[in-house]
């Protein structure tokens, strides 16, 4: 039974059942499915006390995977296989250059999931401050870590148009003459910027980069063991984005940290300071705080679930 709390409080406390340190094992790049088979093994033996807590940190080959919540208009429309499985949230992309970990551990009683995901956010938003992102944080409704729009001085539309990112803005007009933001010259955040302009319905059209994600985060708790987790973005492509709707978000975009530092940020560069602060987060010595910086619905809020989970479909 899940302990109602506070959707934000001081967390100085170990979530995790065992007292003794996870195991960090480094996989390297992984197919998801054969990732996902050994998450259901290893949860099960965690289950059964044979194991400890252990920590997977991968890299998947490109994949898009449906959560619970997808719906059809959401799917890829570039023919692609989905594997649906067994967390919540929509639909997401994995790939190479995508820091993914994959927590197998018990949590304490009484078992809270919120508890659980706030940990796993405020992770990734240390760590992603850390390296130079300091606006990262939460937008309420919406699961994952995020980076807060651009100033937006002249307005401007979500666009339609093919190539442009989900949530990508355009600008014309006097608003395209607006600087970039400072210390972003080029202002990168968006692989569609290209295209983007090239669609713009006049001379002078200007991209405008809306709130996107950066991480994201989908979870499963059985019998108080956890499996899946979160994905964060380093040096990603994020073309596979173009063909979804991801998360079902259609109002925000979608950014990797080298888009938003401006040069490469390595997933090796990442692994150790993230699971410095996940496990700093999960034990409670990283306590929990409040970082959002705007609210929105969330996009699955009412839908149905999907009957279908474990098989690939294309």
């Amino acid at each position: 039974m899940t302990a109602p709390r506070d959707p934000f409080f001081p967390a100085d406390r170990s979530i995790r059942s065992s007292s003794e340190p996870p195991e960090i094992r480094r996989l390297g790049t992984v197919d998801y499915l054969e990732a996902w088979h050994l998450q259901a093994d290893l949860a099960a033996a965690r289950h059964r006390g044979e194991i400890g807590d252990v920590i997977l940190v991968l890299e998947h080959p490109s994949t898009y995977t449906a959560g619970k919540r997808t719906q059809p208009e959401d799917l890829p429309d570039n023919g692609l296989p989905v594997i649906d499985v067994d967390r919540g949230g929509r639909i997401t992309w994995h790939g190479e250059g995508q820091l993914v970990v994959y927590p197998i551990i018990e949590l304490a009683d009484p078992v809270d999931v919120v508890d659980y995901v706030r940990r796993l956010e405020e992770a990734l938003i240390q760590t992603v401050r850390r390296v130079g992102v300091p606006g990262a944080g939460r937008i309420d409704g919406r699961s994952g870590v995020w980076v807060p729009a651009d100033p937006d001085d002249a307005g401007g539309h979500v666009s339609t148009e093919p190539g442009a990112l989900p949530g990508t803005i355009l600008t014309t007009g006097a608003g395209a003459d607006a600087p970039a933001p400072e210390g972003n010259e080029s202002a990168p955040g968006s692989a569609a910027a290209p295209e983007a302009r090239a669609a713009g319905d006049g001379a002078g059209a200007s991209l405008h980069r809306p709130d996107r994600k950066v991480a994201a985060l989908g979870i499963r708790v059985t019998h108080g063991v956890t499996m899946h987790g979160l994905a964060l973005n380093c040096s990603n492509t994020l073309e596979y984005y173009h063909h979804i709707v991801p998360c079902g978000i259609r109002d925000a975009g979608v950014t990797t940290l080298s888009e938003e530092l401006g040069r490469d940020v390595s997933v090796e560069e990442m692994t150790e300071p993230l699971l410095g602060d996940l496990v700093d987060a999960l034990e409670g010595r990283l306590r929990v705080a409040d970082h959002s910086f705007g609210s929105a619905p969330d996009p699955t809020k009412g839908l149905p679930h999907r009957n279908h989970a474990h098989r690939a479909h294309h």
